[in-house]
């Protein structure tokens, strides 16, 4: 959606900001841009009105710029108005039909929505822009739309195109992105030493432009391999990146917290878990901690947490496909083990219809069938 290193600015340094940019709206309250910046941090902490308020003040100073247009639509995506976000970002493209960000946006919304039709349009629109690194999108967005579905197998194989296309347009970053997402892929088919060494991979080339993200799920899946002595080096190294000023903290809280788990100790995991996340919207960290909060049986901050993923809609939740999916399933089994059947069954029904189309014998989809069968049996 937007930058993550504006995303992490805020997350770390979020109310000076908002005091920076209503400093520089004082001294001229007819500049536009401080009001995106403005509207961002508000988002950042939680407070949509505000976020909303802002960008449109922008949009009042420069109605026929695209740009406010895309800006809002982001932030009605971050505060889960699907529909208005899609209604912004087809303003912004009234405006300016080649805007490719929105293009590219709207296409990721259509998707959660299930309109797998009006998303593949504008993935294929994106396709063609002029842009080599919006191609290189265009391709991601197109994986996107298989992961959602469930249809790992042709994922891997469209994943494997699209490296190889960036690399003939001179892309790295962006065929080392796609590589991420074959880890990710490899995890959910159980084949976890296949996830480890594509990211072994990725870590080798990517080098020092590597995802800030990706470490945590590097230590993720060496933990998952048992290989905690590699687990705790990449740990290890993410605390070093503490005694930088701008470090981001969380990601190393995350860590410790899967260090943790993987020695088999709940309490201290949670723990690091519940720290990583504070102040943090990263996915892949409230993704990990409301699980953790189910399997210690915590359910309603299991709930809390899965719910609260499920109300942002954004390009890092797409990414992680399998997990964003998979989120209806893992909620259903918190509402169904809180005695809140009808919920359950509405969750389980929502993942079943994502995945129906998903890899056969995928075991989260032959277990929700299982699940869903008893509870209507009850009923």
């Amino acid at each position: 959606m937007y930058r993550l290193g504006a995303c992490q600015y805020y997350q770390r340094r979020y109310q000076e900001a908002i005091k920076s940019f209503d400093a520089a709206l004082a001294l001229d309250s007819l500049y536009g841009e401080p009001y995106n910046f403005l509207a961002y941090a508000y988002s950042q902490v939680g407070d949509s009105e505000k976020s909303i308020l802002a960008i449109n003040k922008y949009i009042a100073l420069s109605p026929n710029d695209a740009g406010p247009y895309k800006s809002r639509g982001d932030l009605y995506a971050l505060s889960g108005r699907l529909g208005d976000a899609i209604r912004s970002f087809r303003k912004a493209l009234e405006i300016k039909p080649d805007f490719w960000q929105s293009i590219d946006a709207l296409g990721i919304m259509h998707v959660f929505m299930g309109d797998y039709v009006a998303a593949e349009s504008c993935f294929h629109a994106l396709a063609n822009a002029s842009d080599k690194v919006f191609r290189a999108s265009a391709r991601n967005d197109e994986a996107f739309l298989l992961l959602h579905q469930g249809r790992l197998r042709e994922v891997v194989e469209s994943l494997d195109t699209g490296i190889s296309q960036d690399l003939r347009e001179d892309l790295q970053d962006c065929a080392n992105y796609k590589s991420l997402m074959k880890a990710l892929i490899y995890e959910e088919q159980g084949k976890l030493d296949k996830a480890v060494t594509e990211l072994d991979q990725y870590m080798a080339v990517a080098g020092p432009r590597r995802e800030r993200a990706s470490y945590s799920l590097y230590v993720k899946l060496l933990t998952d391999v048992r290989d905690t002595t590699r687990a705790a080096q990449v740990t290890a190294e993410l605390g070093r990146d503490l005694e930088g000023a701008n470090a981001d903290s969380s990601l190393y809280w995350c860590a410790c917290g899967l260090m943790e788990r993987a020695r088999g100790h709940a309490t201290a995991s949670l723990a690091f878990l519940e720290k990583a996340a504070k102040g943090s919207r990263d996915y892949f960290i409230g993704y990990s901690l409301a699980l953790a909060y189910l399997n210690s049986q915590r359910l309603a901050e299991a709930v809390a947490g899965f719910e609260k993923l499920l109300s942002s809609y954004t390009s890092q939740r797409l990414f992680y496909g399998t997990y964003n999916v998979k989120m209806h399933y893992y909620l259903g089994i918190a509402y169904e083990k809180s005695n809140w059947h009808e919920k359950a069954v509405e969750q389980y029904k929502m993942f079943l219809d994502t995945w129906k189309y998903a890899d056969p014998g995928t075991k989260a989809v032959e277990d929700a069938k299982a699940r869903l069968a008893r509870l209507r049996t009850r009923s």
